[in-house]
């Protein structure tokens, strides 16, 4: 992988090893928003940030905690995730009309490249790399209905629709998947669609089918 180091300031010590990988998108220009997530003002970062072309920075090592996820949850993780996980920006801009736009192939697959050797080091299970909107659904969009979230599961990075499963209802299965359904349930069928719906309108509106069809590895 091509690492360059670009340290931040912005981190504290780990109480426990990381369980978790966020992704987010950032659609500042690179030096703008290396300076965002290294500026000791703004006490913001991340652990990674991954330029368009492929390149990655690794602004906090990953044995530190970074402050990337905000309020946040995730099962039986309250609060903010920060703690449990580690955090990779990638570098998109804002389109006429996405907030989250221009993901590279290259860059995802630095991305792919960056999420196999994390989950093998600390042991990360594949559906516990999530996005910033499934871990805070009512305050976060990224990293927006434009990630390929596909070329992550077909190497085996993320929840896959694998098998069908009985659902009771729609609130139950959200909770059950992890969802933090405490910040609003809406929210978080809103960011499930995000997720693993795309294509369709991003409301609050969803039928039980497809939340049948993802399981766990």
């Amino acid at each position: 992988m091509n690492i360059i180091h670009t340290p931040s300031v912005n981190f504290s010590v780990r109480k426990e090893s990381p369980s978790f990988i966020i992704l987010h998108g950032m659609s500042t220009p690179p030096k703008q928003s290396l300076e965002i997530l290294t500026s000791p003002k703004l006490g913001v970062s991340s652990h990674y940030y991954i330029e368009q072309n492929g390149l990655i920075h690794e602004l906090v090592s990953p044995d530190k905690k970074a402050f990337h996820a905000g309020i946040s949850g995730w099962g039986d993780k309250k609060n903010s995730l920060n703690e449990y996980s580690i955090g990779i920006e990638f570098q998109c801009y804002k389109s006429k009309h996405h907030l989250f736009a221009g993901f590279r192939k290259k860059q995802i697959a630095s991305g792919i490249e960056l999420c196999h050797y994390l989950m093998k080091k600390y042991a990360i299970k594949p559906n516990h790399v999530l996005g910033h909107s499934d871990i805070a659904p009512d305050r976060k969009e990224d990293p927006g209905v434009l990630f390929p979230w596909s070329s992550f599961e077909k190497e085996g990075i993320g929840i896959c629709p694998r098998k069908e499963k009985k659902v009771i209802d729609v609130n139950s299965r959200l909770k059950d998947i992890g969802y933090p359904v405490q910040y609003g349930i809406d929210a978080c069928i809103i960011a499930f669609k995000r997720h693993f719906m795309p294509s369709v309108r991003i409301d609050a509106k969803i039928t039980k089918a497809f939340l049948k069809k993802l399981s766990f590895y």
